[in-house]
This record gives structure tokens, sequence and C-alpha cells, in this order.
């Protein structure tokens, strides 16, 4: 099994890990929060969508012009993502301050974000960096 293939699994395992960990957050909700929690997110949909086309946009036409600097456009996007999730976890505990949401589901939403994040790295790091 190559590098990529580990990678891919890594990936997986840490996407459903969070999964399961975002859905047991949820399950701490009333009815009235989670209708809340979906009304925020389909407002904030565009915050994710237009700034990852761009980013993937721009690395797919960087990297015929520049094919140098891949590593410095990897690490930006990695970055990027890292700071939108820091980014929207902040938003929304802000926005969702005064409709009373567990503290017991900010910690788990922390931490599915986390295993997002280590899983994203444990992707690059296994898939890109180690040869």
């Amino acid at each position: 099994m190559d590098n990529f293939n580990i990678a891919i699994i890594v990936f997986v395992v840490f996407y459903f890990v969070s999964r399961i960990i975002a859905g047991r957050a949820i399950q701490l909700l009333n009815d009235d929060q989670k209708v809340d929690l979906m009304q925020y997110y389909t407002k904030n949909r565009w915050m994710s969508f237009l700034p990852t086309l761009i980013l993937i946009g721009g690395y797919f036409l960087l990297i015929r012009q520049f094919p140098d600097y891949i590593l410095l456009w990897l690490v930006l996007i990695i970055v990027f993502f890292i700071g939108m999730m820091i980014y929207r976890y902040q938003e929304l505990k802000k926005k969702m301050a005064d409709k009373n949401f567990p503290d017991q589901y900010y910690k788990q939403m922390l931490l599915s974000t986390g295993m997002n994040i280590f899983g994203f790295l444990g992707f690059i790091i296994i898939a890109v960096l180690i040869n």
C-alpha cells in the first residue's frame, strides 16, 4: 500500500469520527436550537463555497504558471481551511450565545472540528510531504 492510499484511509477515519462526534453534539440540542443551527448554516453557506472555489481554481491555475511554488500554495490552502474552520466555530458560538446552547455542544463541535483538521493535515503530510 502506497502513501496516498494510507493518507486517504487516515482522512476517511478522521472524517467519520468527526461526523460521529458532531452527530452526538446535535443530539444535545432541542428542536428550536436545531432549527436555529440549520438557519445559521443555510445563511452562511456562501462563506465556505466561494473562498474554496477561488482557492482550488487558483491552485490549478498557479500550478501551471509556477510549478516551483506548489508547496507554498498547498500550505496557504491548509492555513486557509484551518482558519475558516476556526472562524466558523467562533462565529457560530457568538451568534448562538443568546440561544442558550449547552456548553457540551460547543465542546463536542470543537472536538469534531479538531478531528477534521487532524484528518486533513494527516492526509497532506502522508500524501504530499512523506516520500
